[in-house]
């Protein structure tokens, strides 16, 4: 399913040794090229510490992985972009919660998948800048002879910083994903019923989670290749 390649292509992605296959010249492609090498780069170091899937210790550093991540998304645009027209139906506090359990959906699941998966290579081609402060930076996932094209879509916000707002693998949109699976959900669901299913998914998922850390070997760090 589209839904188990996003996870398991951002999880390699998060774990891959990272080539970027051009350097770093300052410009606004330049720059939200580094923000996503960076943040891979951080993610990286967390999960090559030797208790990232020990058991008591493996919720916090899944923590510290979510948090790493979320600092890089707009969540607001991503929970907004998701809702499409239905997002006039939710008022503040129900959007508030939507993309709270929207991130949880999004990242828990493959940071549980996060340490089945190392020593594979990302290249970053290219970064494109577009209209209206957008860019766009291609990756390539290489796992033995396939080669997975994985682009990154990021803007620039009031503050001047780039906020990654979709990743499309294989040419398909993981925004268009998610609105897909909800499309039914919120065309007969209240915005409240609809939060309480989420609530159940994000809650089952992190009970899976705790059951499946339990009581597993360290991790071995993966390591990111030098930039050529």
């Amino acid at each position: 399913m589209i839904r188990n390649t996003v996870i398991i292509v951002i999880a390699t992605l998060m774990l891959a040794s990272i080539k970027p296959s051009f350097a770093d010249d300052g410009s606004a492609e330049g720059s939200a090229k580094l923000v996503v090498e960076q943040t891979i780069d951080k993610v990286l170091k967390v999960i090559a510490e030797p208790d990232f899937k020990t058991e008591g210790a493996a919720g916090e550093k899944h923590n510290q992985v979510l948090a790493i991540l979320l600092d890089i998304v707009d969540m607001d645009r991503i929970g907004a972009l998701t809702l499409a027209q239905h997002r006039r139906d939710f008022n503040d506090e129900q959007f508030k919660e939507f993309t709270e359990l929207l991130s949880q959906l999004l990242f828990r699941t493959y940071i549980a998948h996060l340490e089945k998966y190392s020593n594979e290579k990302v290249v970053i081609d290219k970064a494109e800048e577009q209209e209206n402060g957008r860019a766009k930076v291609a990756t390539k996932t290489v796992s033995g002879d396939a080669e997975i094209p994985v682009e990154f879509s990021l803007f620039k916000n009031e503050d001047g910083e780039w906020k990654l707002y979709d990743v499309t693998i294989e040419g398909v949109s993981l925004i268009k994903n998610f609105r897909s699976q909800f499309k039914s959900m919120l065309m007969n669901k209240k915005p409240e019923q609809f939060i309480q299913e989420l609530r159940q998914k994000v809650q089952e998922q992190a009970q899976s989670d705790q059951k499946d850390s339990g009581g597993k070997d360290s991790a071995a760090g993966a390591h990111p290749e030098e930039s050529e």
